[in-house]
Order: C-alpha cells, then sequence, then structure tokens
C-alpha cells in the first residue's frame, strides 16, 4: 500500500510538472516556471516569470533567451535577416525547411483627454536560419487592416499540408477579422 502511494504521488508529481512552461536560454540552460507567473513582453523584449517553488519575479531578454514552451504555443527569439537585435516571434507552424513565425504588439498612446491603440501585426515565412521567405505586416486602423484578409492564403501556400493547421486555417477561412486569432492565439504545429 505504501509503494502505491509514493507511485501514485510521483506519478502526479510528474504530471503537474509536464503542464509547467519552460524557458531555454542560448546557452542550453532550461528553467521551469509556473504557468500563472509568466508574461512575454514583445514590446520590451524580455520575458517576466516565477520559477516552480519561488515567489520572486526574474527576467531574461530576448538577447540571452532562446525560446519559450508552454502547453500550446513556443516563442523563439531570433535574428530575422541576420539583423543586429533578437526579436521575439510565436512560431506557428514549422516544417523540415520553412517556419511560419508571427507576432501582435499592441501600442497604447495617451494625451490629456484621450488614449489610443494600435496593434501591430506581423508574419514571416522563413528558411531555418530565419531568413525572410515571404512576410506580411499590418496594423490595426481601418486603412491598413484589410491586408489582414491574405493571413490564411498565405499560411495555406506554405503549410497547406500540415494537419493540424489546415483544420484551423478552414475554420478562419472567413472575414479578416477572424484570421487574426492566427496570430493573436497562435497554437504551435510540427508539420511533416
Amino acid at each position: 500500500m505504501r509503494t502505491c502511494m509514493l507511485l501514485l504521488l510521483c506519478l502526479c508529481g510528474c504530471m503537474s510538472h509536464g503542464q509547467n512552461t519552460v524557458i531555454y536560454d542560448k546557452q542550453g540552460n532550461k528553467k521551469i516556471v509556473r504557468d500563472d507567473a509568466i508574461e512575454i513582453i514583445l514590446l520590451d523584449k524580455r520575458v517576466s516569470y516565477k520559477e516552480v517553488g519561488k515567489t520572486w519575479e526574474k527576467y531574461i531578454t530576448f538577447k540571452d533567451l532562446d525560446r519559450v514552451e508552454t502547453e500550446t504555443s513556443v516563442l523563439r527569439s531570433v535574428r530575422l535577416d541576420h539583423k543586429k537585435k533578437d526579436e521575439g516571434f510565436y512560431v506557428l507552424a514549422e516544417t523540415a525547411d520553412r517556419i511560419c513565425l508571427v507576432r501582435a504588439i499592441e501600442v497604447t498612446s495617451s494625451g490629456r483627454r484621450f488614449s489610443s491603440s494600435i496593434t501591430y501585426y506581423s508574419l514571416f515565412i522563413t528558411d531555418k536560419q530565419y531568413n525572410t521567405i515571404e512576410s506580411l505586416e499590418f496594423n490595426s486602423l481601418p486603412k491598413d487592416i484589410v491586408k489582414g484578409s491574405g493571413i490564411v492564403s498565405l499560411i495555406r501556400k506554405y503549410f497547406g499540408n500540415c494537419p493540424g493547421l489546415a483544420e484551423r486555417l478552414n475554420a478562419l477561412a472567413g472575414p479578416y477579422e477572424s484570421q487574426l486569432n492566427l496570430i493573436t492565439s497562435p497554437v504551435y504545429n510540427v508539420c511533416k
């Protein structure tokens, strides 16, 4: 009975451990962090987190970050087209030779009597060295947002045979507002 109880306790511990978010730095170090205490701050190029069992907050900048893996998404710190600075992108889909990177950054400005916000959307199809093959960038202003209607067709062009992603693309192939979910709520897909 005691052995059964210990085995059950270990099994429960492993299952809860497997649901945590994991941060990998560029040196290959792995940190298991609390799911309820992680914030990815794309504008500031950093990730704020608390390690499991700890109460204090830590930061890692994109310069030192390799990737963040959650149960459904992967964020990578990359240098697109050999730029000097690392940027954070969610990986929407990945094949043996291509990656689909997405992100949405909301910028809010305030005046004396009003405040406004603009969301900047980016979608990049790259090779494994993060050289851009094709991209789509637009913002939430009425004159620019209609470019978002090309999201599904661009992803389908390069990742149309990816089973999990194809189902999601079919479900979102309506107005551009629904297509924005691919960028604002990215789910990682490994394609064969």
